[in-house]
């Protein structure tokens, strides 16, 4: 429920004698989207987003959650009128109603601040189950509570569906930084009354991304640990960079950008909740963006925030090939585009699911070599909602919300969810 698999040999594989239940997620870039082996089921209740796979695949079934409707059927009796004596006593018979029952289910609570023994009580109420639970460390703020869950609160499901939860260890816990053979940490800290001379430890974080970034080891994670500022940034290699469920800012100055990535070719770089601001705004289109990705090989943004830029919101025009997904958040009030991608001389590949865009000059541009899908966004209030110059591909699913702008612009090829 609710995932996004890419660059995977199999999105979604239903093994020998296992059923699969497969709802919204969102499948592409795979060798294969779905698929099944021998004596396998995948069931898809059809609100799957699936596409740009080698082999898309299909479903060996698919579940219908809402009943089709029906057409009333009337039925004429004949009248048939029959005299008979009036009886000596008058008996009044009540007919007995048996209620409907109405099926249960769970209906996601909020989580999202309480300890692990309030978090049962809430599910059990709400006819959830508790699913995994993750311990890792985040605000000390949040000592021994959820600070993030999936489904999210809301979301109505079957009865007895699995809520997973992160959720911060108690003071007592230890969680130490591990130390790469290469040099520099697996993991690493910041805060806002870090200082860049600290080993960007838990308990001696350092104050930027920048100065966290250049003690952390390839493939490694900065984490977050309290709101603050933290940027502008540049990105050199393979790293995840979490908010961890803080308010964590960049601030940019005007025609400068935000977030950099000048990665080697192949590396894998992930941002996950920031917000990424020109405090000034933009009047008019000009340099300066939210996101760039100059080099790199793989591109994750999940709950960004990119406004105010008088380029993009999100640049893609990278000197070698790139996939890009892009998961939630807001990318609004940019004077260029919302989403640039382009690459004239290869290809750039992106997926844009469950977005906002509003405000932007063009919500969202492919250029020459790029290939966009968009599903489950909202793009509202740009003054072209979407644009496909030269060689630039659309592509989107049924599930977008595209109204309210200036011109939507160019029509993109329909996906079809399955």
């Amino acid at each position: 429920d609710h995932n996004m698999l890419t660059g995977d040999g199999t999105g979604i594989l239903a093994g020998a004698g296992a059923t699969v239940r497969a709802t919204r997620n969102t499948v592409v870039r795979n060798a294969t989207g779905l698929g099944t082996e021998t004596g396998g089921q995948l069931q898809s209740f059809g609100d799957n987003r699936v596409g740009g796979n080698i082999t898309d695949g299909a479903p060996t079934a698919e579940l219908n959650p809402v009943p089709a409707p029906t057409t009333p059927t009337t039925t004429t009796t004949a009248t048939t009128t029959v005299a008979t004596p009036a009886p000596a006593t008058t008996t009044t018979t009540t007919p007995t109603t048996t209620p409907i029952k109405a099926a249960v289910t769970c209906r996601v609570p909020w989580l999202v601040g309480l300890t692990l023994a309030q978090v049962r009580k809430a599910l059990a109420g709400s006819h959830c189950k508790l699913g995994t639970v993750s311990r890792r460390v985040t605000s000390r703020i949040h000592d021994g509570r959820a600070y993030r869950q999936s489904p999210k609160a809301g979301r109505t499901a079957a009865n007895g569906t699995k809520v997973g939860i992160s959720i911060h260890p108690t003071s007592k816990s230890k969680v130490k930084a591990k130390t790469a053979v290469g040099g520099g940490a697996t993991r690493t800290w910041v805060s806002g009354v870090g200082d860049d001379a600290n080993p960007c430890s838990r308990t001696a974080p350092c104050l930027t991304f920048n100065g966290a970034l250049a003690k952390t080891a390839t493939g490694g994670t900065v984490d977050v640990l309290d709101p603050g500022s933290y940027g502008p940034a540049t990105v050199d290699g393979s790293v995840t960079i979490d908010a961890a469920g803080n308010p964590a800012t960049v601030l940019a100055t005007p025609g400068s950008n935000g977030v950099t990535v000048n990665a080697p070719a192949g590396a894998v770089v992930t941002l996950r909740g920031l917000t990424i601001v020109n405090p000034g705004g933009c009047t008019t289109g000009g340099t300066g963006n939210g996101v760039t990705m100059g080099t790199g090989g793989t591109l994750h943004l999940e709950d960004v925030v990119t406004t105010g830029f008088a380029g993009a919101g999100v640049s893609l025009a990278p000197s070698g090939n790139l996939v890009a997904t892009i998961q939630g958040g807001r990318i609004d009030g940019n004077c260029t585009a919302g989403i640039s991608a382009t690459r004239p001389s290869g290809s750039v590949d992106v997926s844009v699911v469950e977005a906002q865009l509003t405000g932007d000059a063009i919500g969202i541009l492919a250029g020459d070599g790029a290939t966009v899908r968009v599903g489950g966004s909202t793009l509202s209030s740009d003054t072209t909602a979407l644009s496909a110059p030269g060689t630039g591909v659309l592509q989107a699913w049924s599930d977008n919300a595209i109204s309210g702008n200036g011109a939507d612009g160019a029509t993109p090829t329909a996906l079809k969810l399955i």
